[in-house]
């Protein structure tokens, strides 16, 4: 499963989902997801390890102790906080000690501060960290931690996002591939490579100067 998944790209995940489950939104894990400015965007693919911040009024009570050292290697780190807080959930030794202990990459469904840290280590440790935008206050003040990959935590659209989804991301955004009871992983493994294929088949035609229409049928 990993092998395949890390071979597509976000938009090939949609085309899957969009054609298998019936996604319209083809499993956009959050909108205007981008890399750290300045670094180089890498693909990455993996199980989601999941921090879910909220409001500092939320009835939930704040969890206690540190997420940060217990990201398991080969996962996606997956960080969300309220849509509309502007204070930073993810800074420059948050990025540096979860690319030291392996992780694929990281999704700040939020803001992030120290970007020339967060550059850094996504560069040392050839990881990509994407986050919603850049801001400069610390969380405490905004937000606390609610759940540490206990169960769902809601994205700024809306959405929800599972410990253990896959999630797949690039320049072009991140779609999560929902694990667990599902069947998506298998049906977007199924179809996302043959429709990879069949589009790199079309581009080929166009390229040779064929109609884009008559070769996509």
């Amino acid at each position: 499963v990993r092998k395949v998944l890390e071979s597509l790209s976000p938009c090939d995940i949609a085309d899957g989902l969009a054609a298998t489950v019936g996604f319209s939104d083809g499993g956009l894990l959050a909108a205007g997801l981008r890399h750290v400015p300045g670094s180089k965007p890498l693909n990455f693919a993996g199980p989601a390890y999941v921090v879910e911040y909220a409001a500092k009024d939320d009835p939930r009570p704040a969890v206690k102790g540190s997420y940060i050292d217990s990201v398991p290697k080969d996962s996606v780190l997956v960080l969300t906080s309220p849509k509309g807080v502007r204070n930073a959930i993810f800074g420059g030794l948050m990025a540096t000690r979860a690319g030291y202990l392996g992780a694929k990459g990281a999704v700040i469904d939020g803001f992030i501060r120290d970007v020339g840290e967060q550059r850094n280590a996504s560069a040392r440790f050839n990881y990509s960290i994407m986050s919603r935008g850049v801001g400069i206050a610390a969380p405490a003040p905004a937000v606390k931690v609610v759940q540490i990959n206990e169960g769902p935590a809601r994205t700024s659209d809306g959405g929800l996002v599972y410990p253990g989804d896959w999630i797949i991301g690039d320049e072009n955004g991140v779609a999560r591939v929902e694990d667990g009871a599902s069947t998506w992983v298998e049906k977007v493994c199924s179809y996302s490579p043959r429709r990879v294929e069949a589009d790199q088949l079309v581009m080929t035609d166009i390229l040779a100067g064929k109609a884009a229409a008559p070769s996509q049928k």
